[in-house]
């Protein structure tokens, strides 16, 4: 498995985003930031570099970076370096002296950076539709953009680029509350109840990724198994295969691995005998904890497909002494509290080849270490390829945001009470 960066260093940390040489201070005058290309993982670890809007929106599209909170700071970031290339052009700045005194600015440069920065987020907003991050990063770059529209056009670039770093600097520091927060409300909770003794373990559920590589870092469900790890109170980690896009398979396996923490793959088809605990030696499963593209203001969650099925399997199949608490971990940017429930949730429709092919690695003689797609269904058959599905608030146990862990009063959420 390689693992070299655009610069051709080695870098052995797994996440989606990562600054020039590690170093945010560098971002203005080099012009770029790198992801990791997820459309080859596990295999190959291979960075590539963003340098506009434009590869930040194709990044987004193609799927090569995903996961809500990655997909809002790379946005961000495409749209800074987008404007910071506009204002070295009009002579606002250049790559050695941006942030010192620049080339005097008009009324005219600012307009010209303004109407850019309404197009570019209106582009930007078009890459992934559902995620909500994206679309409350976008809002909060133009309410900065309005704020300064005043300003000469070097302090409202520089405002406008801040603002885009902190997009991105703010959810690291999100996730590792979002985590502690839903690891001590699960141990507590079972605690309390008498299903679980206080120097006990737990077993945890979960789908797709919602780890580094879905956020800006640490991880939102995939925080809060790696809290209980590092409080010493994760027993064993499962995570679902995730079909048809294999997140779960080939990067929260990648992830877990990477960390040391005990796991196993799920199939799809297995979560529901995996519930159920019937068979002797089935582990009891306390936990099942997911992300979210999206939370309505009645806490109606629209997350990776399969996760409204597992979460109905937690309370249908598990017996009810036994039955797994159902954690949404985070961010309070997802919460839309201008959308009443989850049926005003906008599913995006993904390109039914993605449901019928599957790349890997040939495991045959000569070509073994090849990544190569294959489609494993008729040419011709039809596909019906949601990539989210929304999980009702009754369902829900609580959620996990950076500010706490809010549990369901019968069936709700007073979501609002967390601003």
């Amino acid at each position: 498995m390689s693992a070299k960066g655009a610069n051709g260093k080695q870098d052995d940390k797994l996440r989606a985003i990562r600054m020039p040489d590690g170093d945010p201070a560098q971002f203005e005058g080099k012009g770029y930031v790198e992801i990791v290309d997820q459309l080859l993982l596990p295999h190959h670890i291979e960075w590539i570099k963003i340098t506009s809007a434009e590869q930040a929106w194709h990044a987004i599209r193609s799927m090569q970076i995903r996961g809500a909170p990655a997909i809002a700071s790379l946005a961000a970031l495409g749209l800074a370096l987008d404007l910071l290339r506009l204002a070295r052009h009009q002579g606002l700045a250049d790559e050695h002296t941006y942030g010192k005194t620049g080339s005097p600015s008009s009324d005219d440069a600012s307009a010209r950076l303004i109407a850019e920065t309404d197009r570019l987020c209106d582009y930007l907003l078009s890459s992934r539709p559902t995620a909500v991050n994206l679309s409350a990063a976008i809002k909060l770059i133009r309410r900065v953009t309005q704020a300064n529209k005043s300003e000469p056009a070097e302090q409202l670039v520089q405002a406008i680029v801040k603002t885009c770093k902190s997009v991105w600097q703010d959810d690291i520091a999100r996730n590792v509350w979002i985590g502690m927060n839903g690891a001590r409300w699960l141990l507590e909770t079972l605690e309390r109840e008498g299903s679980l003794k206080p120097d006990e373990s737990v077993n945890v559920l979960t789908v797709c990724n919602t780890g580094s590589l879905a956020t800006s870092d640490y991880g939102t469900a995939l925080g809060v198994i790696t809290a209980l790890h590092e409080l010493g109170r994760l027993e064993h980690a499962f995570y679902a295969q995730t079909a048809p896009y294999q997140q779960g398979a080939r990067l929260t396996s990648l992830e877990l691995l990477s960390l040391g923490i005990p796991a196993t793959m799920v199939p799809d088809t297995a979560i529901a005998a995996l519930l159920a605990g019937k068979k002797e030696g089935t582990p009891r499963i306390h936990c099942f904890v997911a992300g979210a593209d999206r939370i309505a203001a009645n806490g109606d969650t629209a997350n990776k497909i399969s996760t409204y099925q597992i979460s109905l399997l937690c309370h249908h199949v598990a017996s009810e002494q036994a039955r797994p608490k159902v954690i949404i971990a985070a961010p309070l940017t997802t919460i839309d509290m201008e959308m009443q429930d989850g049926t005003g949730i906008v599913i995006e429709q993904r390109p039914q080849e993605e449901a019928k092919t599957v790349s890997g690695v040939l495991r045959d003689g000569q070509s073994s270490g090849k990544v190569v797609k294959v489609m494993f269904t008729p040419e011709a058959a039809s596909v019906w390829n949601p990539a989210f599905d929304v999980t009702p608030a009754g369902l829900i146990d609580a959620i996990s945001t950076e500010v706490r862990c809010l549990a369901s009063q019968d069936g709700a959420f007073q979501l609002g009470t967390l601003s």
